[in-house]
């Protein structure tokens, strides 16, 4: 706290002026300073407490763990001349693993699974999901994947050059934001951000009354627009801040960022313009693997009428930030006024309870969706689809392993302008963010008189494949 008070201090004395920003500063953290590095409250109850029998098995995981750390401690040891030195192992890295539901899971099970140049400290419920973790990591897991409890022995047996917290914008990263909080060794941390926009992230894990503090604080000249509300709330927070991330910059005083795309990069420089961060951060831009899926075995009875044109858009289903209901609309035009004999397909969490609830009865008929499906099935529906439609009306910087996993699989893929980084919008066919039903149709049909291949898949999946960005972080220093 000592260390950490004097750096928020100067970043909101940038823009506040005199004993109003004092009294801003002091009341924070004379009132909360536990809570900023502690509290989860808000997050504690997403998750039921473990009984008495998951804490044991957790504690002999966590013991099998130690061994296996301490193993390759040994090992390490062998190899080095110097034996008064700690071994050094590349990087400690801190991100969600599966089965958590979030893409940001996969994507680390897969490129840090298989690369022993780092450690990957995780936050495992219980065994089972470490074994989950384990098979979503694939044939050449590497045996790093570790409790995240373990991390302060794990740190008195190697010399870590770097430390990575990776996380995005949900309560499923809170144990890794709140571990770039602690780390008390700035200068060897980053912060690999999968989107800047951090709001849901930072309500979770500090509660509400510091959240607005916090956010009040690092954007001042937001704080007068906040008195037009008889009630200040989290959504109107979210509508009159753009993205939160000056707040993640402060709370965990890391300088060193990874982003996925240059949008990414072009939205966090216009949020920290005119701050302290302006001159103070380094930012790398990297990127989101391409999956190679096409091994993956098609089971045909999800997908059995093939006399048609299927249209697939793939996740959560939502009409304000994805444009769901105009994919659907879309579709019903090329059947009722181009004749064009098609159906939607909607794979992702709730789809059926999406269309049930937002999808006119008369349109239903041609829709087909499908909740809660195991990773093959949803590779399998990918593989069956002719076109894809995956939109973005509100993108934060995020990048988007579906379209890349389409792309992979030498898919037609529609998307937003500026949704996905320039690399990869050269292999799609581009609209307008908003777009009608009308125009959206159009594209599709355009898009399906394409003759060409997409993409030159055997190059994407080598430059943008799993292990060459693991190789790409560990070399940068």
């Amino acid at each position: 706290m000592r260390l950490f008070y004097p750096y928020f201090k100067k970043a909101v004395l940038k823009t506040l002026r005199g004993n109003e920003a004092n009294d801003v500063i002091l009341d924070i953290f004379a009132k909360n300073k536990t809570q900023i590095f502690h509290n989860k409250s808000p997050y504690d109850v997403l998750h039921e407490l473990p009984d008495k029998d998951q804490l044991l098995d957790i504690s002999v995981l966590k013991l099998e763990q130690l061994t296996t750390l301490k193993n390759l401690h040994q090992k390490l040891l062998s190899l080095q001349n110097d034996l008064s030195q700690r071994p050094v192992s590349g990087c400690a890295l801190f991100g969600v693993l599966p089965p958590e539901e979030t893409g940001i899971a996969v994507y680390n099970a897969k490129t840090f699974g298989i690369n022993d140049g780092y450690h990957v400290f995780s936050d495992f419920s219980q065994p089972s999901h470490y074994t989950i973790a384990k098979e979503r990591a694939g044939d050449n897991y590497k045996d790093n994947f570790f409790q995240i409890d373990l991390f302060s022995t794990a740190n008195k047996l190697f010399s870590y050059r770097k430390k990575i917290f990776v996380f995005g914008n949900s309560p499923h990263n809170i144990p890794y934001f709140n571990a770039a909080i602690n780390e008390q060794d700035k200068n060897s941390s980053y912060l690999y951000l999968h989107e800047i926009n951090m709001h849901n992230l930072l309500y979770y894990y500090l509660g509400f009354p510091l959240y607005q503090k916090i956010l009040s604080a690092v954007y001042p000249e937001n704080m007068e627009s906040f008195s037009q509300f008889d009630e200040i709330t989290f959504e109107s927070i979210k509508d009159k801040i753009k993205y939160g991330i000056r707040a993640v910059l402060l709370l965990t005083g890391v300088t060193k960022i990874f982003v996925n795309n240059e949008n990414a990069k072009k939205l966090l420089l216009e949020d920290i313009k005119g701050t302290i961060f302006e001159n103070t951060l380094t930012i790398t831009t990297l990127f989101l693997p391409v999956s190679d899926l096409r091994d993956v075995e098609i089971e045909s009875k999800l997908l059995a009428d093939n006399d048609c044109i299927k249209a697939g858009s793939f996740g959560l289903c939502d009409n304000q930030t994805k444009s769901t209901n105009t994919i659907v609309d879309a579709v019903v035009l090329l059947n009722e006024k181009y004749n064009i004999k098609a159906k939607c397909i909607l794979a992702g969490y709730d789809t059926e309870l999406y269309i049930s609830g937002n999808i006119p009865e008369i349109k239903q008929k041609y829709v087909i969706g499908f909740s809660n499906l195991t990773n093959e099935n949803f590779v399998s529906i990918m593989k069956q689809i002719d076109i894809a439609v995956q939109l973005r009306n509100y993108p934060h910087g995020e990048s988007s392993a579906t379209i890349l996993e389409l792309l992979g699989l030498n898919k037609k893929v529609i998307t937003s302008l500026d949704f996905i980084d320039k690399k990869f919008e050269k292999y799609c066919q581009v609209v307008p963010r908003f777009v009608s039903a009308e125009k959206l149709a159009e594209k599709i049909i355009d898009t399906l008189n394409i003759n060409d291949d997409v993409t030159d898949t055997e190059l994407l999946l080598k430059e943008y494949s799993f292990g060459n960005l693991s190789d790409t972080i560990l070399k940068i220093i």
